[in-house]
């Protein structure tokens, strides 16, 4: 398996196997065993075996990880919650665990600051698991803290530096450019158009090669913009027809591990729509990049309350009228006050030749490019 899938897979389910690691069976020692919301009973619960029990409560162990990191010189800004992905056998794809994600400070050695939570997080009767390979020193750490075989929160440590994510969106309706898409980094995350003709199967080439792909779900716009294309989802829609028509679109896309929204100016400002859209992405384990179409967009808020997994934009680089170059000085700009940016471009000809060599000369700049998968919360 070629390392960039791997490090997909990976990321899509370390914590899965570091939990194997802690109990061996997980949880109450069967593998249908779960931690988030149940909305059934398993399998094995209706053949009548004993319920598992409820998840454990993170707050001591949240508390003892915030306290050492603030005596490790993490700032309390540098911290964010949030929420990661279960995964193995016998999980649905809902199942979360509370995260703790934070920024190692600037000339820190994140081994060490990482040790020193172990250690404290130990004297409180935790134990934290680590995966047993595929950590360098440029992508996220991940751990589980466990009590007595059981999960209670995982942390996510980045490395120090500014942390960009790129993704390109709009993918699906010219075949011709694949060859340059693949061309970009590895990490380059791809929006591709669940309506577009040719979105299926540049995504499952995409897939193949081992690059992260996301769902670009047509969405209602403001007037007096237009719909693209067809299958849009729609505010004429009853909350029910919404969900069964973006069931349909990821349906064709079945690689795909999160969710944007193309266009969608009027449909994201609809919180009963967004609840109905973001409530299918949660059942499939997915998370959301909302791309802000509207400033009264309320899909990262909703998703946040909803304990989905979410992303905003921060930065488009193809502005009518802009130089794309002139614009990628300003994200890197960005990234030096704020640390980090999620940047959206297009596919065009033209800004995908500035995106190769911009690309290229980030590791000399200490500018780490990340995936949407590794960054959401």
């Amino acid at each position: 398996m070629k390392a960039e899938r791997w490090l997909t897979l990976l990321l899509a389910g370390v914590l899965g196997a570091l939990l194997a690691i802690v109990g061996g069976r997980l949880i109450t020692g069967r593998a249908s065993d779960g931690l988030g919301g149940r909305s059934g009973a398993p399998a094995s619960e209706a053949a009548g075996e004993e319920k598992a029990p409820p998840p454990l409560d993170a707050g001591p162990a949240r508390t003892l990880v915030l306290e050492a990191l603030a005596e490790a010189g993490v700032p309390q800004s540098a911290v964010h919650h949030g929420v990661y992905p279960l995964r193995g056998a016998g999980r649905r794809p809902d199942e979360t665990l509370p995260l703790v994600s934070f920024d190692t400070p600037a000339g820190a050695d994140r081994g060490r600051l990482l040790s020193q939570l172990e250690q404290r997080v130990a004297a409180g009767g935790f134990d934290m698991v680590r995966a047993g390979r595929g950590e360098t020193a440029d992508r996220p750490a991940f751990r589980a803290l466990a009590k007595d075989g059981r999960p209670v929160l995982a942390l996510r440590g980045f490395p120090p530096g500014p942390r960009l994510t790129l993704v390109i969106d709009d993918v699906g309706q010219e075949p011709g450019v694949i060859d340059a898409l693949l061309a970009l980094d590895a990490h380059v995350t791809y929006a591709v158009q669940a309506n577009a003709s040719y979105g299926p199967r540049i995504a499952e080439r995409l897939v193949a090669e081992g690059r992260e792909v996301i769902a670009h779900l047509p969405m209602e716009p403001m007037p007096p913009e237009q719909p693209d294309g067809p299958d849009f989802l729609t505010t004429g829609q009853s909350e029910e027809e919404l969900a069964a028509a973006a069931e349909g679109l990821l349906s064709r896309l079945p690689g795909a591990v999160g969710a944007s929204n193309h266009m969608g100016g009027r449909l994201t400002t609809s919180r009963p729509h967004m609840q109905a859209l973001l409530g299918v992405l949660q059942k499939r384990g997915m998370f959301f990049l909302d791309n802000r179409t509207s400033p009264a967009s309320v899909g990262e808020a909703t998703a946040r309350s909803m304990g989905v997994r979410a992303a905003v934009r921060t930065h488009y680089l193809d502005v009518p009228g802009q130089d794309v170059r002139a614009n990628l000085r300003a994200v890197e700009a960005a990234l030096v006050l704020d640390g980090h940016a999620v940047v959206v471009a297009r596919p065009d000809p033209s800004t995908l030749a500035a995106l190769a060599p911009w690309l290229q000369a980030l590791g000399r700049r200490n500018i780490h490019l990340l995936r949407l998968s590794e960054v959401v919360l």
